[in-house]
Parts: structure tokens; C-alpha cells; sequence
């Protein structure tokens, strides 16, 4: 996916969210995307979807199929009483090719025997480890996250972090928003940061060489149950 000389503005009237932004996402790749809150990091993923139009510049998507997993407020209503197989059938009836069935897609996200429970009953992780069974059900090329690890407790973090990290080594490219800076540093190929209209990339090595340690220190995650940390 090429993306040129981005810039897009919600308001005739308001300053331009990005600024010439400029960036390839290349097969294979983990991009996380990282920036404040009202960065418009989420602005950028809808332009990558087609969902808004570029005010300048363009994008050129290579990818024959994407699959997205919005934040889990915007993904259905919750309380709707669905349970998992029919979640997941509704999305497999959709494919246009013949991709994993029911069984494969709950083996994948490691929720084997999950699928007469209802949605609204699982856990956040277990909830958004379904939408990402969900999302790669039509055997995407790539695979949009909007903030896939907010709302969730560390294991679940934990899981999804392996579940996402395997899907890419597997060949999947990934592009993911996240505020967790040290999960960004331990999954991503490459980080874009986002700020005031501009963006820069960095390789993840690039990356944690641009923090200095104190700050490093603070952003680190524990996971205390595991005894490690993601660095």
C-alpha cells in the first residue's frame, strides 16, 4: 500500500490532519501506529479502508483483502445475543473464496470448544480474539486493529500479543494502532508515530534507540504472572 501526500481535514474551515504524510506498507510487515490521543490515528486507518476519501494525495492499495478489527465499542452492539459460531458463520458465508472453517478459525485464536457460548459472555480477550477470527476468516493479505489491547487484563494481552506476532509470521501484514509502546517495541517490524500532522518511521530497532532509558523504564510492561517482560 502506497500512501502519498496524505492530507485530509473533517472541517472545510480546519487546519489539514496530516501534513504530506507519506508511507509504504510493504508484505509481511507489523506496522504499529502510535500517537496521542486525537492524533487521528484512527482517521488514518479509515482512509486506508476506503471508508473516508484523501483530501490531497492518494493511496494505492495493493492488497486484494483486508481485514478489519475496529475498537470493540464499534464492532456490534454487545449486548445482542450471538454466540460465536454464528458470528463467525455469518462472516464465513460471506468469503468469496473457500477459506478456514469453524473449527480451524477457533484453533487459531486457541478458543477451541467456544462456539455455543454466547459473544456477550466471553471475557474482553477472549471477546477480541474472536473478532480477529472474525476479521481473518476471508483469508485477508492484510489486517487492520484499531486499539486491539485496550479494555483487556495482562494475560489476555499476553495472548493476543502471541496470536498476533504468529499470524505475522505466518505471512500476514499487519497494521495496528496501540498506546502500549513496549508491546509495540517487542511485535512490530516498524513504528509510525503520529503527531501534530506529521509522521515518522522508524524499525523498531530505530525505535527503542530513540528512547532513552529512563523513559524505556517507565514505559516497560510487566506481566508478573509469567515473570517477564516484553522487551
Amino acid at each position: 500500500m502506497e500512501i502519498r501526500n496524505l492530507s485530509f481535514r473533517y472541517d472545510p474551515h480546519a487546519p489539514n490532519l496530516f501534513n504530506g504524510l507519506s508511507l509504504t506498507i510493504s508484505r509481511g510487515m507489523f506496522l504499529t501506529v502510535l500517537g496521542e490521543n486525537g492524533s487521528a490515528k484512527s482517521t488514518l486507518i479509515r482512509l486506508m479502508l476506503g471508508l473516508l476519501k484523501p483530501k490531497g494525495g492518494a493511496i494505492k492499495n495493493s492488497f486484494q483483502r483486508i481485514g478489519y478489527v475496529p475498537q470493540k465499542k464499534e464492532a456490534f452492539n454487545m449486548q445482542f445475543p450471538i454466540t460465536v459460531e454464528e458470528l463467525l458463520r455469518l462472516q464465513l458465508s460471506r468469503s468469496p473464496e473457500a477459506g478456514p472453517d469453524l473449527s480451524e478459525l477457533l484453533a487459531q485464536v486457541q478458543l477451541e470448544g467456544a462456539q455455543k457460548k454466547l459473544f456477550g459472555d466471553l471475557s474482553g480477550g477472549q471477546q477480541q480474539r474472536i473478532l480477529i477470527a472474525r476479521a481473518i476468516a476471508a483469508s485477508p493479505d492484510l489486517l487492520i486493529l484499531d486499539e486491539p489491547l485496550t479494555g483487556i487484563d495482562s494475560h489476555s494481552k499476553t495472548l493476543l500479543h502471541a496470536l498476533l506476532v504468529r499470524l505475522n509470521q505466518e505471512g500476514l501484514t499487519i497494521v495496528s494502532i496501540e498506546h502500549d509502546v513496549a508491546f509495540a517495541l517487542h511485535q512490530s517490524s516498524h513504528i509510525l508515530t503520529l503527531k501534530e500532522g506529521e509522521g515518522v518511521l522508524y524499525t523498531a530497532k530505530d525505535y527503542r534507540q530513540k528512547i532513552n532509558h529512563e523513559d524505556l523504564d517507565n514505559l516497560l510492561y510487566h506481566e508478573e504472572e509469567h515473570g517477564h517482560a516484553f522487551l
